[in-house]
């Protein structure tokens, strides 16, 4: 395994904000913020409809996915066939991506 290929991550308890959002070549949604594990259930009841009123936090999120180009979503999109390559060519291991 690469270490470079391998981002580690803090396992101890942290804070921390979990969203749901699509993103397609020409655009992408609103951002959903989730509270608690989502089920079916809840993503029927809660990304369907429009996200609720954001505090200053929330703002804060929104204005970070906002501040990302669309063409640097472009790129990921027009990336993928290299990457599906590279995990595919490593047996599903870790890839440079």
């Amino acid at each position: 395994m690469l270490n470079s290929c391998v981002m580690h991550r803090h396992t101890g308890p942290s804070p921390g904000v979990m969203v749901w959002g699509g993103i397609g070549y020409h655009s992408r949604t609103h951002l959903v913020r989730i509270a608690g594990t989502l089920n079916s259930q809840r993503y029927i009841c809660e990304i369907t409809p429009p996200a609720a009123a954001p505090d200053h936090r929330w703002q804060r999120v929104e204005a970070a996915l906002s501040a990302v180009p669309q063409e640097h979503i472009q790129s990921l999109f027009e990336s993928m066939p290299r990457r599906v390559a590279a995990v595919i060519s490593k047996n599903s291991g870790y890839s440079c991506y």
